[in-house]
């Protein structure tokens, strides 16, 4: 299975249908966020993301977040391989000067590494830096 199939099979089909709150509903297709947010326009806050419609069980949420910081762990090692080395290094510092951490989720605490299924079988990159603390996936969307 392709990283590409993967990601449009296996999380953005059963993420942006299902699960999570979609952050433009007016707009044609599906945009949402997942990690770090800085709360609604009216109220700054800075936490992790609510990002479910549903009333999921623990074990149902906590799966759901294992994709989407799965997904984003392959996106960001493809990024960091394929973009100009100063680019991702300069990123990754400003990251870290402004003391921001690694993606995670209300139901998945800070940490490294990450999983992904696929073809029923789990992956797992235990030792590997996740992706940085935000993440937006769409399918089908226009603005």
């Amino acid at each position: 299975m392709s990283v590409y199939v993967y990601i449009i099979t296996q999380v953005l089909s059963s993420h942006l249908t299902n699960c999570l709150i979609d952050i433009q509903p007016s707009h044609p297709g599906k945009m949402v966020q997942a990690g770090l947010n800085g709360g609604p326009r009216h109220a700054r806050v800075l936490g992790w993301a609510k990002s479910y419609t549903k009333d999921l069980g623990k074990t149902e949420r906590e799966d759901h977040d294992a994709d989407v910081i799965g997904a984003a762990g392959i996106a960001w090692r493809l990024i960091k391989s394929a973009a100009p080395y100063e680019v991702v290094k300069h990123v990754e510092q400003c990251l870290l000067n402004e003391g921001m951490p690694h993606m995670a989720t209300q139901n998945i605490s800070e940490g490294a590494g990450f999983t992904i299924k696929a073809d029923s079988v789990e992956y797992k990159f235990p030792n590997i830096e996740r992706s940085p603390p935000e993440v937006y996936m769409s399918c089908g969307y226009a603005a």
